[in-house]
């Protein structure tokens, strides 16, 4: 690497705020979209729409509007509403007019218009939502219109509102980004409550959101035929994101690779990069999202391989993993395949058809070109790259690090995790089943069958990767709720390793929290009470709970003891709710297959005022079986350091059995219970010299004691 090299860092793929900072020619897009807004926008209400696919530039070009719109001489007043936070369409309407509310500055009569949309929050929160047709106007009133069921107040409230904005000095502009994350649903009530709860004189609407998506949500809703033309009739100006200038987005992707190869020491073939990036990398790349991801990936792998890697090599294995995962494995899987000396065992063109029969031309082509610039073999059936290839073995390609010698193959996937390697497209997958409790449940215990290296599952990797975007889930309520379903499971699923490796469980309990630190304080109580109605894992919610107790904030930008996300009395009546949950599991025996039984029976014990463990016990610790289960729940697994490795150390403190039943009344029912064998045998003796080791004045949770 040259003494010159930057540090490597990897790239963010978060809008761009400033248009100072722009790239790829969205600067004059936006402001001639702000001039727009500025100049020619009625004083009716007005809706711009800005489409375009995930990773775009949507909202960049939102992010540089609003900047252009605030620099104008007469600013309008920016409202920027986030539609991602609410739970149902009442809190939906709530919380829209809210934001709105609180934006309104510089009217003299500001406070009786607050008051007014106030009134008109609360008017609307007492109507059933389905009442109120979709948002259409007079040409689409066959398709759904305003009932009859609305108070009689409403319209004189909105007249008055309306009233009041025309008398206000300067336009009103509302942004919602990211409408398309959105439940199917929860898109159509976004829409609904812009075209017929919020339509109100001097306010314009710039909504960002991908076409297809929303057109789809809308079809098949009260007798919706065609959402693209009933899309058609809520905006009234639509703009699709450009293309990219010319070049731009190529150099945007050149460039970020360019100062990887600036920074590594890997061998660069010039002779194949032009080719194997004009046919093969470039048609892939569509958005600026794609080529952030994709110099990220390079970035990533490279690191600690530079050396034994061909650049050209590196950059189209990694555009396959991303683009073609199934492929990639595929190659990864049959290396001798690909790398093969024999002639009689070169790779049929019949194996390699299916790595792309999903795929468009395009890309298909793409794909095709790829493996062929990695793999001579290929080449010669499908015949991409006119090159002239060495005779295979020939010194050149090891020397040269080529992943074709079977020498260099496996370098290659050093970095990779296998089956449990998380892709965009996994993630973001797995974000759509998070408006939905049950599909998200069934989502995240899939993920746990996928294992990769040191035992991982990709369960452990999504959750890893949501704790830090845990604001882009679908919905917070049904987030919550999956993950104190299926939490337990993942904890066992992916165990703590170490003292710095939690496990699954504290990614869990770290992403439980921050959703619950981003609610508004009014709503958070009623938010975890009736997630908890649902709980099927006790242990990561009585985790979750005990550090809500000791106050931890889950909150980077929080102040300790001034923004605690729980008064006290409220932690009391969670705590209470909490032990109806672990009572109710006790009884259908799910408790027991939770992973730290002795944590959720020490929070039973403290926290339940109605002392209901008691009974518990009384009626189901009366026979050796009932006995041993409670027992098999109890062991806890440590591992014991020696010789250079580790091995797993089974250990039971008797302390933990002591709040239900005393461990000699244990041993009784046991001995009485007559021969025993196998794992009883083993939970009998556990119990017996975790005894042992307590008369003796020693601590039965130090391994050390369970050694001799």
């Amino acid at each position: 690497m040259s003494e010159d090299a930057a540090p490597r860092t990897l790239n963010s793929d978060a809008a761009l705020e400033k248009p100072i900072n722009d790239e790829l020619g969205f600067q004059e897009f936006a402001e001639s979209i702000a001039g727009s807004i500025h100049q020619s926008i009625p004083n009716e209400e007005f809706i711009v729409g800005i489409s375009g696919q995930w990773g775009s530039g949507k909202s960049t070009i939102i992010n540089f509007i609003e900047t252009e719109l605030r620099q104008k001489d007469d600013t309008a007043t920016i409202v920027r509403f986030n539609p991602w936070w609410f739970s149902d369409e009442a809190d939906l309407i709530e919380k829209f007019l809210s934001q709105l509310s609180a934006n309104l500055e510089g009217y003299e009569e500001i406070d009786q218009l607050r008051e007014k949309i106030a009134t008109y929050a609360r008017a609307f929160s007492k109507i059933p939502f389905s009442s109120f047709g979709a948002p259409v106007d007079k040409a689409a009133e066959g398709v759904a219109d305003l009932t009859e069921t609305q108070p009689p107040n409403i319209n004189e409230l909105r007249d008055d509102i309306a009233a009041h904005l025309t008398d206000y000095d300067g336009d009103i502009v509302v942004i919602v980004d990211d409408i398309d994350r959105l439940a199917p649903d929860k898109i159509r009530h976004m829409f609904r409550v812009i075209k017929t709860v919020a339509d109100f004189p001097s306010l314009s609407y710039l909504v960002a959101f991908d076409r297809d998506v929303v057109t789809t949500a809308l079809e098949g809703y009260r007798g919706v035929s065609d959402g693209e033309e009933y899309l058609h009739k809520i905006i009234q100006l639509p703009i699709t994101v450009p293309q990219p200038k010319e070049g731009t987005l190529h150099q945007f992707l050149s460039e970020r690779l360019n100062q990887i190869l600036f920074n590594s020491d890997s061998v660069f073939d010039e002779d194949r990069w032009e080719g194997a990036y004009q046919d093969g990398i470039r048609p892939l790349i569509e958005t600026p999202r794609d080529a952030i991801r994709l110099s990220n990936a390079v970035q990533t792998t490279i690191q600690g391989i530079d050396s034994e890697v061909n650049f050209v090599d590196l950059v189209c294995i990694e555009a396959i993993r991303l683009y073609n995962p199934d492929g990639y494995l595929k190659i990864r899987a049959t290396e001798a395949q690909f790398t093969v000396q024999d002639s009689n065992e070169k790779i049929s063109k019949s194996y390699l058809e299916p790595l792309f029969e999903e795929f468009d031309t395009t890309q298909v082509d793409a794909f095709k070109t790829l493996v062929s610039y990695l793999f001579p073999i290929i080449d010669e059936i499908f015949a991409r790259t006119r090159l002239k290839h060495h005779d295979e073995g020939h010194p050149d390609y090891f020397s040269r690090n080529r992943i074709c010698d079977e020498k260099n193959f496996s370098v290659y996937f050093r970095q990779s995790i296998g089956e449990a390697e998380l892709t965009e497209a996994v993630f973001i997958e797995g974000l759509n089943k998070s408006h939905y409790s049950n599909e998200f449940v069934s989502f995240l215990r899939g993920q746990t069958k996928y294992k990769g290296v040191r035992g991982r599952s990709r369960a452990y990797n999504f959750m890893a990767e949501l704790r830090d975007r845990y604001d882009e889930c679908g919905d917070k309520a049904d987030t919550l709720i999956a993950l104190l379903r299926v939490g337990d499971e993942l904890a066992v699923a992916d165990p703590p390793h170490n003292r710095l490796d939690s496990g699954a469980e504290e990614f869990v309990v770290q992403t439980a929290g921050r959703l619950l630190a981003s609610e508004a304080r009014e709503r958070r109580f009623d938010l975890v009470t009736s997630t908890l109605e649902q709980v099927e894992a006790p242990y990561v919610m009585v985790d979750l709970i005990s550090r809500l107790d000791q106050g931890e904030l889950f909150d980077e930008d929080a102040i300790e003891d001034e923004d605690r996300l729980f008064e006290a009395s409220e932690i009391r009546e969670i705590k209470q709710l909490a032990c109806d949950r672990i009572l109710e599991t006790a009884r259908d025996g799910t408790m027991f297959e939770s992973p730290h039984l002795h944590e959720i029976f020490d929070a039973w014990v403290a926290w339940d005022l109605g002392y209901r463990y008691e009974s518990w016990s009384r009626q189901n610790l009366n026979t050796a079986d009932e006995i041993f289960r409670v027992l098999d729940g109890l062991v806890e697994t440590g591992q014991i350091y020696k010789t250079g490795k580790s091995d797993a150390k089974e250990y039971l403190d008797p302390q933990w059995l002591e709040p239900l039943l005393s461990p000699e009344a244990a041993m009784d029912q046991i001995i009485a219970n007559g021969r025993l064998s196998g794992r009883k045998q083993d939970l009998y003796s556990l119990l017996q010299k975790g005894i042992s080791i307590r008369d003796s004045g020693n601590d039965p949770t130090s391994l050390q004691q369970w050694e001799y």
